[in-house]
């Protein structure tokens, strides 16, 4: 099985959230990992 994402994002933190949350709000058809 491959899973495919658009963004990864390193750092669960304040700032990893809030950036995965703004593209999500920008486009909700990201697949962004947060790790």
């Amino acid at each position: 099985m491959q899973d495919n994402v658009d963004i990864i994002i390193i750092g669960g933190g304040i700032m990893g959230s809030a950036t995965a949350y703004s593209l999500l709000l920008a486009d909700d058809r990201l697949k962004v990992l947060v790790i």
